[in-house]
């Protein structure tokens, strides 16, 4: 019982002869060229020349083989035929050809470390206080314009980041935009808890960034030894019980989302003990995406 041929061949050469006839084309692009340049080629072999049929009907169905060929059937061929089905087909997989793979870019990325937590006793405007920082490293290259927020799940609220290092401001509604080397890794404010001054009288002040900070007594506490704070801008230049940022002890969930102008941000959750005395302040990482 006779082979049957494959469903994309529709010519009776041997596969040898259309590789001949396949390279022709390769040089001469229309029917015409093609013909003439088998006429004039040296490479065929006497019994080939008398069973060679130069007709249009030929060279379509040779070309038609082509588009058809599957991707196994394709690797068997020399080296030159490959690449230039390759070239004809981009959408095959360039199995076999010796072409060297081309290196996947790195992109240009924000990565987030894991949180810590640390005691200052001179930090910016609050003087002893209590933080929750993330160290954030650009990765393939420096990022441009780079911000943080971060949202409380159980309020249901988004407030801005501040960055360490950055003048202190009234600012809430957006974070200040800075940009981040790979060698310069940037430290975000997270939350922070303070504790009200023992040593202080009621209506003696306290300058808090360039906002001057009544600490009164009673009800009209400013600050808490209670729970803490989002670190953003408002809360830290002038920390108050009222504000939306002011979160009481218990347990919190947090998505911290950093990004940047010019690459990918990341994602962080994280669980927030927002304590009963203000030392008891701890974060740690849930996830990381």
């Amino acid at each position: 019982m006779p082979k049957l041929k494959p469903s994309w061949v529709i010519t009776d050469m041997a596969k040898d002869t259309k590789i001949k006839l396949w390279r022709l084309m390769q040089d001469y692009h229309t029917y015409t060229s093609w013909a003439q340049g088998i006429a004039r080629s040296k490479v065929f072999t006497d019994d080939e020349v008398r069973s060679l049929s130069m007709s249009k009907a030929t060279y379509s169905r040779l070309r038609r083989e082509i588009t058809a060929m599957p991707l196994e059937e394709v690797e068997t061929l020399p080296e030159d035929c490959r690449r230039w089905i390759f070239d004809l087909r981009p959408h095959l997989k360039a199995v076999g050809t010796k072409t060297e793979p081309e290196k996947p870019a790195v992109a240009t990325q924000l990565r987030l470390e894991n949180p810590q937590v640390a005691t200052y006793t001179e930090s910016p405007g609050l003087g002893l206080a209590r933080y929750a920082t993330i160290m954030v490293t650009a990765v393939g290259g420096q990022t441009v314009g780079c911000w943080a927020i971060v949202t409380v799940k159980e309020k249901r609220k988004t407030f801005p980041l501040h960055w360490a290092g950055l003048e202190l401001t009234a600012e809430e509604s957006t974070t200040p935009k800075i940009d981040i080397l790979p060698a310069m890794p940037a430290r975000l404010e997270i939350v922070f808890a303070c504790p009200i001054p023992g040593t202080q009288a009621p209506g003696d002040a306290i300058r808090a960034g360039e906002v001057v900070m009544l600490w009164g007594t009673g009800e009209e506490k400013v600050a808490s030894t209670k729970g803490c704070f989002i670190a953003q801008p408002l809360a830290l230049n002038n920390p108050h019980t009222y504000l939306d940022a002011y979160l009481t002890p218990g347990l919190y969930h947090l998505e911290l989302e950093v990004g940047c102008n010019n690459g990918q941000g990341a994602k962080m959750q994280l669980e927030l003990t927002s304590p009963a005395s203000w030392e008891g302040l701890t974060v740690k990482p849930m996830s990381e995406s």
